[in-house]
């Protein structure tokens, strides 16, 4: 397990802002298999995305590939890290900007998936990305795009999340 390069991090210790795109979504299974959804490979392509790599250790690789046939760097979450998990309950890891964003690409934001299961076998997701830095906001850096970019993309990722507990 390699440690994690802590100087690819968005938000360097002093620069930490206080931005964060919180999303939720009830999904319709019980929590032991939304668990299992998010930290194995086979339950990622089930319901997101063709092709990942997931390695549940802190440092193992969390990459899911939204485009597996596009050129290396330009596939999805390329390099992104398991940060630190709680089973059944939480998850997070590093983040990286789209392709698009070269620049803050190289750079990670980090995204806390907590579970909750209800009383009837329903289980309540809640996704938190922070880890955004403050600098590169207003001196004409693409942080607000990139933020724009996830605030529309993570209601869609649970979106699909829910769809696949209600089609299986």
């Amino acid at each position: 397990m390699a440690p994690l390069d802590t100087t690819i991090m968005a938000a360097e210790p002093g620069d930490v802002s206080d931005r964060t795109i919180v999303r939720q979504a009830t999904v319709d299974l019980p929590i032991r298999e939304v668990w299992r959804l998010w930290t194995t490979e086979d339950g990622v392509t089930e319901w997101l995305v063709s092709s990942a790599a997931v390695q549940l250790q802190i440092g193992g690789a969390y990459e899911f590939n939204f485009a597996p046939e596009a050129p290396e760097g330009s596939r999805g979450g390329e390099g992104c890290r398991v940060l630190s998990y709680l089973p059944e309950r939480m998850l997070s890891f590093t983040w990286n900007a789209p392709p698009s964003y070269p620049e803050e690409r190289g750079k990670r934001t980090w995204v806390v998936i907590e579970l909750n299961e209800s009383g009837t076998g329903e289980t309540h997701v809640r996704l938190t990305h922070l880890g955004w830095p403050e600098s590169g906001w207003h001196d004409g850096g693409k942080w607000p795009e990139v933020f724009a970019y996830f605030e529309s993309a993570w209601k869609h990722v649970l979106a699909a999340l829910v769809l696949h507990a209600k089609c299986g």
